[in-house]
């Protein structure tokens, strides 16, 4: 027979009788529960963490999270998913796949209880750790829904931003510009006092598209934008847009340079960057006197689409 490993000492050791102690306890679950959170107390104490002490860590957080949902108590699980989910991604962005699956449960959690922003912000982080673009598009969509279906207005504006960035981050334009029309619709039905953030969002639309090179699109949003005075009114935004878009269809690269500090101080994150990004390379001035009327409607509002990104309609996007 081969000699048994030896007994661990220390946290470690004292963590690992913890843990048996929980298993044998599958019939008491709150003592499982005690030994499983006295078992993790013991293991933080590690410092610095060992790869064996993070993944009996782990294991002792997945028992913690499994039996606080059994139990109903959702802030606990969710606090529990959410710190395995930090653990594992502790000083490493990369794509984590155990890291998704932790904080979408946490997600999960909060919103069970009621916990409308820190289950949208845990989604945002599983978008995060998302090796497939197509799921990170999904879980950052999910988080601004998660917010809007509730309607929390004050927990919109930074949920909706670190969503948009992502979408941005992966040249995924059309999630992007969806999400702004998500917003803006949000905002409109709180009147002024979210107007200065709705027009922020409307001025976001009109960047996409004329930095996707969908001039003609944008033009026919923002002429609809205006026919609603609820919506740009004779607002800062509304000049500014005019002069992106005119800059644009004139290929005016001395106009765009003038207006180009305004990108920051109208708008947030990677749109913003959009804007100081954007050039009129390989485009064609378009007067702007074509996009209106019968000549418009000859016009294919696809023919300039940078990247072939968006997904694009027959005008204006459907907000409201």
């Amino acid at each position: 027979m081969g000699n048994a490993p030896p007994k661990k000492t220390g946290r470690l050791g004292e963590a690992e009788e913890l843990m048996k102690q929980g298993k044998k306890s599958k019939k008491d679950p709150e003592k499982a529960l005690r030994d499983y959170k006295n078992a993790a107390k013991k293991l933080r104490g590690v410092i610095p963490p060992t790869n064996e002490s993070l993944t009996i860590l782990l294991e002792c957080l997945e028992n913690i999270g499994t039996i606080s949902e059994e139990q109903g108590y959702h802030t606990e699980c969710a606090t529990a998913w959410q710190e395995a989910g930090r653990r594992v991604t502790s000083n490493d962005d990369s794509p984590n796949a155990q890291a998704v699956k932790y904080y979408q449960r946490a997600s999960l959690a909060f919103r069970t209880n009621g916990q409308v922003k820190k289950s949208a912000e845990s989604l945002l982080k599983a978008a995060k750790y998302c090796e497939d673009p197509s799921l990170a598009m999904e879980n950052a969509k999910k988080a601004c829904e998660t917010v809007a279906d509730e309607e929390k207005i004050t927990a919109a504006r930074e949920v909706f931003q670190k969503a948009v960035d992502i979408a941005i981050n992966h040249n995924h334009f059309d999630l992007a510009t969806e999400l702004l029309e998500m917003q803006a619709a949000m905002y409109k039905k709180e009147g002024d006092d979210f107007a200065p953030a709705l027009h922020q969002s409307l001025t976001g639309i009109i960047v996409i598209l004329v930095y996707t090179h969908q001039r003609k699109k944008a033009h026919n949003c923002l002429t609809s934008f205006e026919q609603d005075t609820s919506l740009f009114g004779g607002s800062d935004q509304r000049d500014f847009c005019w002069k992106v878009l005119r800059s644009s269809l004139a290929c005016d690269e001395k106009m765009l340079e003038h207006i180009h500090q305004q990108f920051a101080i109208y708008l947030v994150g990677n749109v913003s960057r959009l804007g100081r990004k954007m050039n009129f390379e390989e485009l064609e001035p378009i007067e702007e006197a074509d996009l209106t009327g019968s000549a418009f409607e000859q016009l294919d509002l696809r023919e300039d689409v940078k990247d072939g990104n968006l997904v694009d309609d027959d005008g204006i996007p459907d907000l409201f």
